[in-house]
């Protein structure tokens, strides 16, 4: 352990959860909005335990063991009426809120785009205590014990194959949730839109990791009202069975050379687009790992929101 990283676990804490408020004709820069009206929530992966946010010495934010999903606005000084879905990743057992979640959604806020960072439903995250983590440590640990198991749980199922990081986490009860909220979630945004002064025709959904994975399905499978209208994943992908649906939108996405996620998870979301000639783009970066999400690194990568804003342009969304 270095020292930066001892002391980052020093200084983590817990912080309280924001409570959401239901869906008003007015958005307002920092709102939280539940998204299941008077918090009913549909069916999915349910826990007992109390959702906490846990904060590292460098400020960065994780929620785990989220029950009440919720959508947090971020308004732009100049809204031009797109709107974008952001959902933060964790491996379905936490979000990055800020570093995947607050830090793009200013991005793209400086673009005009309308930000609705999602908070979805999480695997409960539990020691073999019983007990919830309280700090950096004890989620990470408890992180990797509960992805091994779904990975063997995955294997044993499949002949004793390696899973790929998407297979994996397709063992995790937080998986259909996810997608069940992702779905929800543009649902709201275009029912919502004449009164918030949104443009119906132009909600997209961008993710990182698991909230790629979301993204990708999202794309691929979705209710007549949670059709998006362009997807973006970053360093996430999908399993061999990807397919664009007749009504796919535009798909960009990115990834470190040498990520968590086999190239194929990418590839194959790529080869399925291109073969359909709908508008995609694949971006990998060398010098970069897994989670950079919105954080400046001084590295090539730091570009690749600026390749996804002008991709955006391109297809016409902006």
């Amino acid at each position: 352990m270095t020292a930066t990283t001892a002391l980052a676990l020093a200084c983590s804490s817990v912080a309280e959860p924001v409570k959401g408020t239901p869906a008003s004709d007015k958005l307002t820069d920092g709102m939280v909005i539940n998204l299941y009206e008077e918090g009913v929530v549909p069916e999915g992966a349910t826990t007992p335990y109390t959702e906490a946010v846990i904060v590292d010495g460098d400020g960065h934010s994780t929620a785990i063991n989220v029950q009440n999903p919720t959508l947090t606005v971020f308004l732009p000084e100049k809204p031009n009426g797109k709107s974008m879905i952001v959902c933060p990743g964790g491996a379905f057992l936490g979000l990055s809120m800020d570093v995947e979640g607050d830090l793009p959604a200013r991005r793209l806020n400086a673009e005009g785009i309308t930000v609705f960072v999602l908070k979805y439903r999480l695997t409960p995250l539990v020691q073999d205590n019983g007990k919830t983590p309280t700090n950096i440590m004890e989620m990470g640990l408890t992180m990797l014990q509960r992805l091994d198991e779904a990975g063997k749980r995955w294997s044993a199922a499949n002949g004793g194959k390696e899973p790929n990081v998407t297979q994996i986490c397709s063992q995790l009860p937080g998986w259909d949730s996810a997608f069940i909220d992702a779905d929800a979630a543009i649902s709201l945004v275009r029912k919502m839109a004449g009164k918030w002064n949104l443009d119906r025709n132009k909600i997209g959904i961008m993710g990182f990791s698991a909230g790629g994975i979301t993204t990708v399905h999202q794309a691929m499978s979705h209710s007549s009202q949670g059709a998006p209208n362009f997807a973006g994943a970053i360093y996430g992908g999908w399993t061999s069975d990807v397919k664009a649906p007749e009504d796919a939108c535009p798909l960009w996405m990115c990834s470190p050379v040498n990520d968590l996620f086999q190239p194929e998870e990418s590839w194959d979301c790529y080869r399925a687009w291109r073969d359909t000639k709908v508008p995609t783009e694949l971006h990998t970066f060398w010098d970069c790992q897994h989670g950079f999400g919105a954080l400046t690194t001084g590295k090539n990568v730091d570009n690749w929101i600026t390749l996804m804003i002008q991709f955006l342009r391109d297809v016409k969304f902006l």
